[in-house]
């Protein structure tokens, strides 16, 4: 019995980051996506319970997995005081910078492919196969003052929900991925006579299925987001702490 290993990783950039407000922007209106990769992708609306079958594909997983891996690299956005909208002197803007990112957030995952082959009479077949995902989440983390102004704090925790929500997107395309992978390379849809043809088809398919461009389909259809409130609009954060401070609060 022959083992072919081979590993695959995909990386994505999602989550730009807008610094005008959506209203001062054109509409893009309906883009078209092919069908067949639609269909391959869900838009979510929450993100799962921590107990939720899926809990383990979020940023803050506390489930494990032998076959899937969260990474967290985030960066911290500071509050420089109650009435500072967070692009300014510590704000995303800065912290951009200081990381060398031009991106709010970002996921990349990698899959790799394991099986087994031996001939088996004319043929070479498949004898075993494993598939491992790893999922690497970059997401800002907001350190607020101490006296955090309660305006923006509410306008922050509602975009940064909205943010990982469209990220968790592009990590359960990745789970997705791996299944199909995987359920691909037990049951090939063709033969091969020997084992060395076998693992290029097996291979071959494997990059096909990650290059169909899924993930891009999905940033065309949610426009990287934002259609899901994954956008950091510097007037409606400052509207929100006008609000505030019109209401008499502080």
């Amino acid at each position: 019995m022959t083992a072919y290993k081979l590993s695959f990783r995909l990386s994505l950039l999602c989550g730009l980051v807008a610094l005008t407000s959506c209203a001062t922007t054109m509409p893009l209106g309906p883009i078209l996506v092919d069908p067949a990769l639609r269909s391959q992708f869900t838009i979510p609306e929450t993100l799962p319970d921590l107990d939720d079958p899926l809990g383990f594909l979020r940023p803050d997983a506390t489930q494990s997995r032998d076959d899937v891996f969260i990474r967290i690299e985030d960066y911290t956005v500071t509050e420089h005081k109650a009435d500072t909208v967070l692009t300014g002197r510590n704000g995303i803007q800065a912290a951009l910078t200081q990381n060398g990112w031009d991106y709010i957030a970002r996921v990349d995952w990698r899959i790799r492919w394991d099986y087994d082959l031996e001939k088996r009479g004319d043929y070479c077949v498949v004898e075993g196969a494993d598939t491992e995902l790893t999922v690497t989440y970059a997401l800002p983390i907001w350190e607020p003052s101490e006296t955090p102004h309660p305006g923006l704090k509410a306008y922050w925790e509602d975009f940064e929900l909205a943010l990982w929500i469209h990220e968790y997107g592009h990590a359960k395309i990745g789970y997705d991925t791996k299944n199909r992978i995987e359920t691909a390379i037990l049951n090939p849809p063709f033969q091969e006579f020997s084992c060395q043809a076998m693992a290029r088809q097996l291979n071959e398919m494997a990059r096909a299925m990650i290059d169909q461009g899924v993930d891009a389909a999905y940033d065309d259809v949610t426009d990287h987001g934002m259609t899901q409130g994954a956008v950091y609009d510097v007037l409606k954060a400052q509207q929100a702490v006008g609000d505030y401070k019109a209401a008499g609060r502080s």
